[in-house]
């Protein structure tokens, strides 16, 4: 004897869902003639044709038998997709139960692309000090990312800070929503490389994760005031806009020509320049106390001279 069997999905998974996400899919059996389904089974069989789940009857419904919530993992890649839930031919106390068999049809929701760039990092920043940076995170499809977490990771691969996108882009970006870091800089002086990382955490609009790594370098509390004034050597008078690097250490003369570091006790490479007019000069320096410094620099249009 043969009866045939009604299969319905009372549990399904969402019309759009992200890829790679956990579906459930949950179905029921029933038999006109009031049969007993428990311990029988029911497929699930993806896009492929390949049986992915197999579970049994187990809860009675009146006259119907229903399977516990199946759980299964959408496809990676986005598109849309039909697979079936199917009750097979099974035969119990001299009865066939005929195939039957329904779609559970979804859509998997194509990823989005992200990028991060990292800005105004200070370098060099006194240990164990308070530093600041700028994190930007645009989507290629330009999302709005108000809100989203970004994560800091330390050289070791712990995670030092999180900070959420603000509320509007960078201006004249068109999507490049950004936020500012606060952390503290390490203990030790030194070279450090760390990472910022935009994890996957959309649940309306799937955004890969990706990561970028910044670097800065950390030194000991300053010990010394290093002044330095750059001065047109014909006429001594002050030069604004001029480049003072005191390797690591980076400054711009002001309006008086000044520019003013606070250093450890070292050996340096002073550089002055960044001016078209004028010629760059260079020295190496020992700095063993606070000092003032005057630099002359000579113009570098000669045929004026």
């Amino acid at each position: 004897m043969a009866h045939q069997v009604i299969l319905e999905i009372v549990e399904a998974p969402f019309t759009a869902i992200n890829p790679g996400a956990f579906i459930i899919i949950k179905a029921r059996v029933t038999c006109p003639m009031r049969c007993n389904f428990k311990a029988d089974k029911v497929r699930i069989i993806n896009h492929d044709g390949k049986v992915i789940k197999e579970a049994p009857l187990v809860i009675p419904m009146g006259t119907a038998f229903e399977t516990d919530p199946i759980v299964l993992k959408a496809p990676i890649l986005a598109g849309s997709f039909t697979w079936k839930a199917c009750y097979y031919e099974q035969e119990k106390e001299g009865i066939t139960h005929l195939e039957t068999s329904v779609p559970v049809s979804f859509t998997v929701k194509p990823l989005h692309m992200t990028g991060i760039a990292i800005w105004d990092v200070p370098s060099p920043v006194v240990a164990k000090e308070t530093m600041k940076f700028k994190v930007g995170v645009k989507c290629s499809a330009d999302c709005r990312l108000t809100g989203q977490v970004i994560k800091v990771y330390n050289h070791k691969n712990r995670e030092v800070a999180t900070a959420k996108l603000g509320d509007k882009p960078w201006a004249e970006t068109q999507a490049l929503y950004w936020t500012e870091v606060k952390l503290l800089a390490p203990d030790q002086a030194g070279s450090y490389n760390w990472q910022v990382k935009f994890p996957e955490q959309d649940r309306e609009t799937p955004h890969l994760e990706t990561e970028s790594s910044f670097s800065f370098r950390v030194a000991n509390p300053p010990e010394c005031t290093v002044n330095v004034k750059v001065m047109d050597g014909k006429d001594r008078t002050p030069i604004q806009g001029a480049a003072v690097i005191l390797h690591p250490y980076k400054g711009e003369t002001d309006e008086q020509g000044k520019a003013c570091f606070e250093i450890t006790k070292g050996e340096y490479q002073l550089y002055v320049g960044g001016l078209n007019s004028y010629e760059s000069w260079q020295s190496k320096i020992i700095v063993q106390q606070s000092t003032y410094m005057e630099v002359e620099l000579e113009s570098s249009n000669f045929m004026g001279d």
